[in-house]
């Protein structure tokens, strides 16, 4: 196998020591119906078989039921199993049937905006409209959701506290909604969560009895969390996979004879000669850099990338695109990317 030659690699370098190995198997998933036999809206199964879905996972129908049914409902599954997926159908069955407005809210901009086109790609056989209101978004996409609000909008917290503060326009918009997504909801906890949970009230002034969603690949206790945060009763908690889809393998290195970061950029050249995609995590802005002229010494630095604050929005989304289509084999990134952002198929981090 390929990761079992890369290992091997690695270890054929006497400059570091493999000190462990470990095999994560890939969760059993239980499927479900499938969608010929479901009461979906004829358009969104047409759009489910054109991206090669032909029936639901068993945790998917469950929230679409619970979700359609009007209750509370907190989501948890593994990565890459179709949170997504469980929450988005049945909000799209309601936009297409009732007119139902969604806000889907994720933690920061990136995230949303990635997000926001894997949801577009569910639209396409669609009248519903999806936008993003962000502080990236220009004047002109800002006009249209107070105009013409759409049936999905897609933000995160600080941007509908911003708005709620000093846009006018913008709480005739949340009038218009009355379903509310929280993704990746492990993320508010703390501070951050103590501020959301306000947010949500601030909100709930101006939308009539609004249905929250909560999404999680991981949280202790999460109906608890989810009524604590979402200051309601009543959560259906809808459990998925716990694992990732495919199998992964966990390897832990130590330099012998070199830096963590001189290691660091060693580990970035042997992925790209192989053609491997890599993501690189480091604390600061500084390590990064560091690591991006260690690389760049190696002539392969047309193949690497660095992400972090301070990059304009044209650059940060030319390089999350460039690696999503595979230009660049290598991101370098401090935590502006770790957030459950779906930048493509990734075989090391």
């Amino acid at each position: 196998m390929l990761e079992d030659e890369f290992i091997g690699e690695l270890g054929n370098d006497r400059a570091r020591l493999i000190l462990h190995v470990h095999e994560d198997k890939p969760s059993e998933v239980s499927y479900g119906p499938i969608i010929d036999s479901l009461d979906l809206p004829k358009e969104l199964i047409n759009e489910l078989k054109s991206l090669g879905i032909d029936r639901l996972y068993d945790f998917q129908w469950r929230a679409y039921q619970s979700i359609i049914n009007g209750e509370n409902t907190a989501i948890m599954a593994g990565t890459g199993v179709g949170k997504t997926e469980a929450f988005l159908l049945p909000l799209i069955t309601l936009a297409i049937r009732k007119g139902v407005k969604s806000i889907v809210m994720y933690p920061t901009k990136a995230l949303a905006r990635d997000q926001l086109m894997r949801i577009q790609k569910y639209l396409k056989s669609t009248n519903i409209s999806a936008l993003p209101y962000d502080g990236d978004v220009p004047s002109g996409v800002r006009s249209r959701v107070y105009s013409s609000p759409p049936h999905i909008l897609i933000t995160n917290p600080d941007m509908i506290s911003e708005a709620l503060t000093h846009v006018a326009r913008f709480r005739d918009v949340l009038r218009d909604h009355s379903i509310i997504v929280l993704d990746d909801f492990h993320i508010y906890n703390g501070v951050f969560g103590t501020h959301v949970h306000y947010v949500l009230r601030r909100m709930a002034r101006f939308m009539r009895n609004p249905q929250y969603i909560v999404s999680t690949a991981t949280v202790g206790n999460p109906a608890d969390f989810a009524k604590r945060l979402l200051g309601v009763e009543d959560v259906v908690l809808v459990q998925g996979p716990e694992g990732r889809k495919g199998i992964t393998r966990h390897v832990l290195v130590k330099p012998i004879s070199r830096s963590r970061l001189a290691e660091a950029a060693e580990l970035v050249v042997t992925c790209v000669r192989r053609g491997m995609k890599c993501l690189v995590f480091a604390d600061s802005h500084r390590f990064v850099e560091l690591i991006k002229k260690l690389v760049d010494r190696k002539n392969i630095s047309d193949k690497v990338r660095v992400h972090r604050a301070g990059l304009t929005i044209e650059e940060r989304h030319e390089v999350e695109d460039g690696f999503r289509e595979g230009k660049y084999l290598v991101l370098l990134a401090t935590p502006t990317l770790e957030m459950g952002i779906d930048i493509g198929d990734v075989d090391v981090a």
